[in-house]
């Protein structure tokens, strides 16, 4: 999220306000003034025999991964289709997408991959997650974007500015009746302008997505203040397919980028559950992390990311402390153990020589 439309920074769902399908945050005072992408990991795992409707991939410890996940074969299945989020296979409910956009998406990959062999879905999956990582065609699109959004960011401010500032300033030195409506009849009319740009635009750069541009659009006239958040409802998807490290790439500073691209290393490295009740989901989502860490590497060494550097082992806290959980870092006083965060992650003892002793604020008995 952008508040100024310069700098960026990532937010995760509010643990107070959300669950593990979606949560609330606040989004720009001043919506013309910035922009809001959804970057979502993909809801299932693939791999070249079989799909799971799970991943072991969260960036927040507080999204509870279930172990009943289900897995189909590629050739069991016989018909993939969507209602808004969800997709089906075979008739049944199958996984829950972040967005519309992203569940057709998932669903085109699954129709794709049905009618090929093992060796030649391997290849396709496998540029299916390089291309997530295209950090160049992201960059034009939002540049493509932002150019063809730049007249209504100009309509949404003024709406704004209309609506907060001149309309209350008027009725309150001048309050009639006859002004009112006026005033009414202008913002209604400016609301109608706002939405007919961002239909255009919106079919522009989702032509797939009919029905829900022509509810934004009734929104929008039918109540005017709605208008004013019309370009976030249509940047808010824009790189919904895209992996947050291509996204961070090109929006964020290089010591913000390091930090997510810690974030996506370490839980590809130790998630937080990796050992399912099903055999095949397990192995499904053992070959898709393998794979997907290989292009998350790649993908880092080619942008100049010191990986060693960003994995180095944290200096314990003081001498009592022992050991340390390689995915938070929280430290402990026991030599072996599991981590109390993140329920399955086994301690790492620190080694015997010696080492500085930083402060740090937690530490774990």
């Amino acid at each position: 999220m952008s508040c100024a439309g310069k700098h960026w920074q990532l937010i995760f769902y509010n643990k107070y306000f959300g669950n593990d399908n979606g949560g609330i945050f606040s989004a720009n005072p001043l919506p013309p003034l910035g922009k809001v992408y959804i970057c979502s990991l993909l809801p299932v795992s693939f791999s070249n025999t079989h799909v799971c409707s799970q991943i072991s991939q969260t960036l927040t410890n507080d999204i509870k991964i279930e172990k009943n996940a289900k897995s189909i074969k590629y050739d069991d299945i016989k018909s993939v289709s969507t209602i808004d989020k969800d997709i089906f296979i075979n008739g049944n409910m199958f996984a829950k997408c972040s967005t519309p956009i992203q569940s057709i998406y998932i669903r085109d990959i699954l129709l794709k991959l049905i009618s090929l062999n093992d060796e030649q879905r391997e290849n396709e999956i496998k540029s299916i997650m390089l291309e997530a990582f295209n950090s160049e065609r992201a960059r034009k699109k939002i540049e493509a974007f932002d150019n063809k959004s730049y007249k209504l960011r100009i309509f949404c401010n003024l709406l704004f500015l209309y609506i907060f500032l001149i309309v209350p300033v008027l009725v309150y030195f001048y309050g009639t009746i006859k002004l009112f409506i006026i005033l009414l009849v202008l913002m209604y009319f400016s609301s109608i302008s706002v939405s007919i740009i961002f239909y255009s635009i919106h079919k522009m750069f989702y032509p797939a997505q009919k029905s829900e541009r022509i509810i934004d659009m009734i929104k929008m006239i039918i109540f005017p203040p709605t208008a004013v958040r019309a370009n976030d409802f249509l940047s808010l998807n824009l790189l919904v397919n895209y992996h947050p490290l291509a996204v961070g790439l090109l929006l964020f500073d290089k010591i913000n980028f390091e930090n997510i691209a810690k974030k996506v290393l370490t839980d590809l490295k130790h998630p937080i559950i990796n050992d399912y009740e099903n055999e095949q989901v397990d192995l499904t989502n053992k070959w898709h992390r393998s794979n997907l860490e290989k292009i998350v590497i790649d993908f880092l060494h080619n942008n100049s990311v010191d990986i060693k550097n960003l994995i180095i082992a944290p200096s314990p806290e003081n001498i009592s402390c022992k050991s340390y959980c390689p995915r938070c870092e929280a430290q402990y006083t026991i030599q072996n153990g599991i981590c109390s965060e993140c329920s399955n992650i086994a301690l790492i003892s620190f080694k015997a020589n010696k080492v500085k002793i930083r402060k740090s604020k937690r530490r774990r008995e």
